[in-house]
């Protein structure tokens, strides 16, 4: 099976895709039951989102401003004056070329921060993993703990560590999807 589409979701409910995304969104979801779940669940919230605002008529003014617009008859003193207008002329490329690589270089200097942030939270995760890692490789107490009931087949392990500093942690394997709880 591909994996899932838990992403494309709500767009797709929305109808907000492009029509090979949604084809090939209808074709997961024929296949995958978790996922055409979520998608029926995703539907019926987009099916009572016009419920959660109440209906109201625009103001006659607004409507007879859309239509005079619509029909080309909008008053002259409702137009834009002449004054307002500012005359080009002739428009050079090379100031517009200047403009454009200004807003690349921002954008590229934008990106650059960016990635520098998310390398920055990922080699402090990563630290924290190896020192935890650290701290039980100089060994400590160890304890197993199987699931009960609805949590058969899932466990744990408590482990506490003998390196000071390191406080206990569990490591949890085999956790089931919980709806509706809270742990």
């Amino acid at each position: 099976m591909t994996e899932h589409v838990t992403d494309d979701l709500e767009p797709y409910a929305l109808g907000a895709l492009s029509t090979e995304d949604a084809e090939r969104i209808a074709a997961h979801l024929a296949a995958c039951p978790a996922c055409r779940e979520d998608a029926r669940s995703l539907a019926e919230v987009v099916g009572t989102l016009p419920d959660t605002v109440p209906s109201r008529a625009p103001r006659d003014v607004l409507r007879d401003r859309i239509l005079a617009a619509a029909r080309g008859d909008v008053p002259a003193d409702t137009r834009p004056a002449a004054a307002w207008r500012i005359p080009f002329g002739r428009v050079r490329a090379w100031p517009i070329a200047i403009a454009g690589l200004a807003s690349v270089a921002v954008l590229l200097a934008v990106i650059d921060v960016d990635a520098s942030r998310r390398l920055a939270q990922a080699t402090a995760e990563r630290d924290k993993w190896a020192g935890i890692a650290d701290s039980v490789s100089e060994g400590g107490r160890w304890w197993y703990m199987a699931g009960k009931d609805e949590l058969d087949g899932a466990g744990g392990t408590l482990i506490v560590p003998r390196a000071e500093g390191h406080g206990p942690f569990v490591l949890f394997h085999d956790l089931p999807k919980l709806s509706g709880k809270l742990l």
